[in-house]
């Protein structure tokens, strides 16, 4: 200690001082604390690398060994059903790709079936319309039809009809018109062979022949005078 400096500048330089010591020991202690975290990190790396090449293969050993023992059989037999397993694992895994590459040509052939059953549908349900709208049109028209042959056949009754009642008509007319003739005739007769019944006395009947009277002797039609 210099008696001869200052009290507070001896006070500032002792405080630099311990202020230098202190940075010192953390330098060190830092310095330490990395030495021992890179000696722990590589004494973690050797554990899992122990375990990845010693520990695994050995407890690998030991499970197999045990298995053996309480299947009763040895390691050689033990190898033997590993290297079978192994057998049908690899043939296992060829006929899943065959499987698989089965499997994707049927989906394809299921698509393209599907895609032909979607517009097989399709045009069943066009076709379906296109019938039903053909049907619909044949029932109209025979509909149609059918009223026509209705009303057809209603006129055709009605003409009979009209023509039956004509034919009565003048059937009626030409009976009343022969009555009138017939009439007209006897009173004709009357008329003219009565007259000539004096000059004749055996006139005794009539006929008319070509529009003519004729008076007759024993003819069809009596005459009474």
């Amino acid at each position: 200690m210099d008696w001869d400096t200052p009290p507070s500048r001896r006070n500032n330089q002792e405080d630099a001082a311990q202020k230098v010591e202190s940075l010192d020991s953390s330098k060190l202690f830092r310095k330490t604390l990395s030495s021992k975290g890179v000696v722990i990190i590589m004494i973690l790396s050797l554990l899992v690398l122990a375990s990845a090449y010693i520990i695994r293969p050995a407890l690998i050993g030991y499970s197999v060994v045990k298995q053996a023992d309480e299947s009763n059989l040895s390691v050689s037999e033990l190898g033997a059903t590993v290297q079978d397993l192994r057998t049908e694992l690899a043939t296992t895994k060829s006929n899943l790709s065959l499987y698989t590459e089965i499997y994707a040509q049927a989906r394809e052939e299921v698509r393209s079936n599907a895609a032909e059953l979607s517009n097989c549908q399709s045009n069943k349900e066009s076709l379906i319309v296109e019938i039903e709208e053909v049907k619909h049109s044949s029932e109209t028209d025979l509909a149609e039809c059918r009223q026509e042959k209705t009303a057809a056949s209603d006129q055709f009754n009605l003409q009979l009809i009209e023509k039956d009642n004509r034919i009565a008509q003048a059937q009626l007319d030409l009976s009343n018109l022969q009555v009138n003739l017939d009439e007209f005739a006897f009173n004709t007769a009357r008329s003219v062979c009565c007259k000539a019944k004096v000059d004749n006395p055996s006139i005794n009947s009539y006929e008319i022949t070509n529009n003519r009277l004729v008076c007759l002797e024993g003819g069809d039609i009596s005459l009474s005078c």
